[in-house]
């Protein structure tokens, strides 16, 4: 997962945050691999790629917290302003209906105003 979330931060580098974006929201591109998928936001919680949930694209979701009150978007952020890690939340499963479930991610920044990240989840 760490190699997947570092080489989508790689390609946004290099290919630019539109091009990034555009690949990172397609389910068909190289970037939704079974269950991992590349998300992103900004760095102020607004979603910017969400391939399977594209409804949210484009809204803040600063202060969402999970079912157990992990402020899981908020948290994302922070981490990746340090440079990037892991964090544990429940997030639906679009492979299992939108189940919610536990889910390890892990989030790289891309630069200083925003990131990307993937996650495992735990019943996967």
């Amino acid at each position: 997962m760490k190699a997947f979330v570092a080489g989508a931060a790689d390609y946004a580098r290099e290919h630019g945050r539109t091009d990034a974006i555009f690949a990172f929201n397609n389910p068909d591109r190289e970037f939704v691999r079974d269950e991992l998928y590349i998300f992103a936001y900004d760095t102020n919680g607004t979603v910017l790629a969400l391939p399977f949930q594209q409804g949210f694209i484009g809204t803040n979701r600063s202060g969402v917290q999970d079912s157990s009150g992990v402020a899981c978007i908020d948290g994302m952020s922070r981490i990746a302003a340090e440079g990037g890690g892991s964090i544990c939340y429940v997030y639906p499963n679009p492979a299992r209906g939108y189940a919610e479930e536990l889910k390890l991610g892990y989030v790289l920044p891309v630069d200083e105003t925003w990131f990307v990240g993937s996650g495992i989840y735990a019943g996967a």
